[in-house]
């Protein structure tokens, strides 16, 4: 089988903050544990993770989520949990595709809410070696969009489970938010290192012609309920793409709805 662990090529990923209260008190117990790896299978990252596959010739039945050892930088622990799902190919050095969950509680200290991260990890070489098409690979605009709904509702509603069955029935002490981040990797050469730009991977012409120079990555925060449904989730994530596109990337000709 094929390597899993290695820096991808893409990265995107949504980061909640829950600030719940009196959970820098909480452990994460089996019980919990349990409950968050069994949800995993069936949440919406696993969903678009397949689907992705799918679109680009990768048939192979979903993987099990499974934890990610200590040298590949997962830590399990009482105040930590993280699992991932990688399609393998065969001779591969790296998985074409990942979706990771992480659960991280506070420590009342310099962190006051609980996080859960959820991302997708794509590896072209990986993909191009192994995928069934001579199609464009890119992620397009929309397949981005679906990425970040399918990790905000993972991280909000799914990997939560570990500490809780509802949650959105538990009371918080403020307002949550999410962060949307997306990053071309450096690869390292003999050492040098190698930069990548966001259009090597993501399809952008829908967008139009960017004026900025920096497409290496880009990050946004929405501050919004964990209970969205899925259109709210949908028009929320548009925008704050349509905020990237012009704000960061220099696609200063999209509009709030990412029309021209």
């Amino acid at each position: 089988m094929g390597g899993v662990g290695g820096e991808p090529d893409l990265v995107l990923r949504v980061d909640a903050f829950m600030p719940w209260r009196g959970a820098t008190e909480w452990r994460i117990e089996k019980r919990g544990r349990e409950r968050m790896h069994g949800a995993l299978p069936g949440s919406e990252l696993s969903r678009v993770l397949m689907e992705l596959a799918a679109r680009r010739g990768l048939t192979q039945p979903q993987p099990p989520w499974t934890f990610v050892p200590e040298q590949e930088g997962g830590r399990q622990s009482e105040r930590g949990a993280q699992y991932r799902c990688a399609l393998l190919a065969p001779d591969a050095t790296l998985a074409p595709l990942t979706a990771e969950a992480r659960l991280i509680l506070p420590n009342g200290f310099q962190h006051q809410s609980v996080q859960a991260s959820a991302e997708i990890r794509v590896g072209f070489a990986s993909l191009k070696a192994t995928a069934d098409t001579s199609a464009d690979l890119r992620l397009s605009v929309g397949e981005m969009i679906e990425v970040f709904m399918a990790a905000w509702d993972t991280a909000t509603l799914v990997i939560p489970k570990a500490l809780v069955e509802d949650p959105i029935a538990v009371p918080l002490a403020w307002p949550p938010r999410a962060e949307m981040y997306m990053r071309a990797c450096e690869k390292r050469v003999d050492g040098v290192p190698q930069y990548q730009e966001l259009p090597q991977f993501v399809d952008f012409s829908p967008l139009g012609q960017a004026t900025g120079s920096q497409l290496r990555d880009g990050g946004i925060t929405v501050t919004a309920p964990l209970g969205l449904g899925k259109d709210e989730r949908r028009s929320l994530v548009v925008q704050a793409v349509a905020r990237m596109a012009a704000g960061q990337w220099g696609f200063i000709e999209v509009g709030d709805d990412l029309s021209l």
